[in-house]
């Protein structure tokens, strides 16, 4: 891993050691230079308010505002938030051109299964790397993954044409591969 962190530019204090316990998420070089640390553990483009413990499904447009035609990442958070004992995950939050995703999944919890959280991390970082590859140039795409949610909708000017909650929906309306992905970590619930 520590390969993997020396081909970033400079990372700010601190979030190479979170990317050593973390696994490697999709870190878009043009925000990378960008990120500060704007909680405990947490790293972002800039310090704007985030929903108390984790981010919701219903918190995306508050979180993120309204859709932007320029190019480029307007904003990056990845780290860790929560509180106590159980109430820990592992966000990873991203609103570019045509692609907004959050991932915000349980990790490091007293009472959780290491193996099974870093699998599930794993899995939505494969995840996010697909959708950034293969997401549309004419459409935006946003895709919700929590432990508990998934939501994913390809829009265009306003109207939906697309939308779902299975993975294999998703990767259908990408004409994405589905090597590497499992689509039992996130079955609807």
């Amino acid at each position: 891993m520590a390969a993997m962190v020396n081909d970033l530019p400079s990372l700010p204090e601190g979030m190479a050691e979170l990317l050593e316990e973390i696994p490697r998420p999709p870190l878009p070089r043009d925000a990378v230079d960008r990120l500060t640390e704007t909680a405990y553990r947490f790293f972002a483009t800039d310090a704007r308010a985030l929903p108390p413990h984790r981010t919701a499904l219903a918190s995306l447009n508050l979180l993120f505002g309204e859709k932007s035609p320029e190019d480029g990442v307007h904003y990056l958070g990845l780290g860790l938030r929560g509180h106590g004992l159980q109430s820990w995950n592992l966000e990873y939050l991203l609103d570019a051109k045509n692609l907004r995703l959050a991932l915000s999944l349980p990790w490091g919890n007293a009472y959780g299964d290491p193996e099974g959280e870093r699998a599930n991390a794993e899995a939505a970082f494969r995840l996010a790397h697909l959708c950034m590859a293969y997401r549309p140039a004419d459409a935006f795409l946003t895709l919700f993954l929590s432990d508990d949610t998934l939501f994913w909708s390809l829009t265009r000017e306003d109207a939906t044409l697309k939308e779902g909650g299975s993975i294999n929906g998703l990767l259908d309306a990408l004409q994405a591969p589905y090597e590497d992905i499992n689509s039992r970590n996130w079955l609807p619930v």
